[in-house]
């Protein structure tokens, strides 16, 4: 974890000529899309920050990733520099975190992305305390509040996959409405109580190719299908082995990904087809 010494100057680096008090948290003009009100809040002891606006949350590294682009590494080394400490570090650090929160908005846990890459869960303990423990079995989605006021679910294996999706501000324009990227937080993870907040909504499962992306795509599928407005599952077949919409969104632009989005079958069809074409069971 990043040390409050280390948080301000890279604060200072990002806010530079702001004079910032002894408050836990500041609030500051949001950098990422030049906001103009004060709606930026900045935790000076977590690291972590919140755009009010439009920008979503997270870290320092994915701060870095916002302003000056390029690779999550990248972003990484470019941070570590900036604070002083060396680019090539061999204890593990971290260099992304997660926010899980209820309905509310309240934080219930962290998953932190650690590197060397590795993960833990961590859950507030006081004002600005952790305590690193599993969280508990019933997970809500990641960024719940996005997923409450969107018209189009975007569904991904992991965090930083949607991530990377909600930083896309300049979405065309179309029938797909509000957009927002959400996570169970692993494959295999989805449950029916997750379908339940895609009622009415249009939903785009982005399958990791590999074997437990697929079985975790179809899965999800079933569960949503019964509520949901339309169902797709956009796969990555012709790239390689493992990847996911974050690799293909490194060669290829928004346009071809909404492409593949208006090119995928609608799995609700498709599932009904299925059905109607199994042999009857009556005698």
């Amino acid at each position: 974890m990043f040390s409050p010494e280390q948080i301000l100057k890279y604060a200072e680096h990002v806010f530079p000529g702001h004079r910032f008090t002894d408050r836990p948290e500041q609030r500051l003009k949001c950098p990422i899309h030049n906001g103009r009100d004060r709606n930026f809040a900045l935790n000076m002891s977590r690291g972590v920050w919140t755009c009010h606006s439009r920008c979503g949350s997270g870290g320092l590294v994915q701060l870095e990733n916002h302003l000056r682009g390029g690779t999550r590494e990248e972003a990484t080394e470019r941070l570590f520099r900036l604070i002083g400490m060396a680019p090539q570090y061999q204890q593990k650090q971290i260099v992304c975190t997660y926010d899980y929160v209820d309905t509310a908005g309240k934080l219930l846990f962290q998953k932190v992305r650690l590197e060397p890459k590795d993960f833990r869960f961590r859950t507030p303990v006081g004002a600005n305390g952790y305590q690193y423990a599993s969280p508990p079995s019933q997970r809500p989605l990641y960024g719940i509040m996005g997923v409450l006021t969107a018209n189009c679910i975007l569904i991904t294996e992991g965090e930083k996959d949607a991530d990377s999706l909600n930083m896309i501000h300049d979405w065309p324009a179309g029938p797909l409405g509000r957009i927002h990227a959400t996570t169970a937080g692993a494959a295999g993870a989805w449950t029916d109580e997750h379908s339940m907040y895609m009622a009415g909504k249009r939903v785009v499962i982005f399958e990791d190719n590999d074997a437990k992306g697929r079985e975790s795509s179809l899965a999800i599928a079933k569960s949503c299908h019964p509520l949901a407005q339309s169902v797709r599952i956009v796969r990555f077949d012709e790239m390689q082995e493992k990847s996911d919409v974050s690799d293909f969104l490194k060669a290829h632009s928004v346009e071809l990904l909404l492409e593949k989005i208006r090119q995928a079958p609608s799995w609700n069809r498709l599932w009904k087809r299925s059905k109607s074409r199994r042999p009857s069971s009556r005698a």
